[in-house]
């Protein structure tokens, strides 16, 4: 993939473009990091990069972003709703960004709760929501998308899990850099309308029938506590349900951990 030009990507946006700013960068700490600490108005802040010096994950992980491979890209918004109501955004975008990648991925994409998305079992990319408590009773939200587009062989070495990326999910298909974060924001920025209006009823079915491991065996950790369980998909709030010993017991994501049981 080529290195973005803004102004391509701004020329595809379409109905959008008075809604946000956007700003790319040929390098960054972390795109998330970047528009925490930045002011914001009404408008949505957009932040790209074509590599990260300091990208982050869940629960304190590092996201390698090596440069001009793949994708890192954040978007920061005003919520003026409650906090309870926030619940279950990340796997709307992880819903909205599973269908868009389907386009360009031969094999079914699925989602894992709560941010990642797989194919065949190999992690294609991830989300990092974070919430930050503005004085004026709003939320500002900031969301990261790390997609995995044309991984160097050496990444093998830096990261700790199965990957795949779309390049091997389509080889044959060349994909127009522009074009695809073009598709991305706009599809991303209708899923973040569509919750601020409904929440997370618009997205639940979907998540159903994308969800990899539902009605298999997990392991979910919270902290140093291992859970064993039955994964039986998810609540209309967005929280994930674990039967353990014939009862469905709730769990909201924070820093709770799901693994495939071995």
């Amino acid at each position: 993939m080529s290195l973005l030009e803004q102004e391509d990507v701004l020329k595809l946006i379409d109905k959008h473009l008075s809604d946000i700013e956007l700003e790319i960068f040929p390098n960054i700490d972390s795109t998330n990091s970047y528009l925490f600490h930045q002011p914001l108005d009404e408008k949505i802040k957009i932040c790209i990069a074509d590599e990260q010096t300091a990208g982050r994950g869940r629960r304190g992980k590092n996201w390698y972003s090596p440069a001009g491979s793949n994708l890192y890209m954040s978007f920061a918004h005003r919520l003026h709703i409650e906090a309870s109501a926030l619940s279950g955004l990340s796997l709307a975008v992880g819903i909205t960004l599973a269908e868009t990648l389907q386009e360009y991925c031969q094999d079914k994409i699925q989602v894992k709760w709560p941010n990642d998305l797989l194919v065949n079992g190999k992690k294609l990319s991830g989300i990092l929501v974070e919430i930050k408590n503005e004085t004026d009773d709003s939320y500002k939200i900031i969301t990261g998308i790390g997609v995995n587009v044309s991984m160097p062989e050496k990444a093998i070495d830096m990261i700790d899990q199965p990957f795949i990326s779309l390049e091997q999910c389509h080889p044959l298909r060349e994909i127009s850099r522009s074009r695809f974060v073009a598709h991305i924001i706009r599809n991303v920025l209708d899923a973040m309308t569509e919750f601020k209006n409904n929440g997370f009823d618009s997205f639940f079915q979907k998540w159903n029938q994308m969800d990899a491991w539902y009605g298999q065996p997990v392991v979910i950790k919270i902290g140093k506590n291992k859970i064993l369980g039955m994964h039986t998909g998810i609540d209309s709030t967005g929280a994930l349900l674990l039967e353990q010993d014939g009862e469905i017991k709730r769990y909201s994501s924070g820093e709770v951990s799901l693994r495939r049981a071995c």
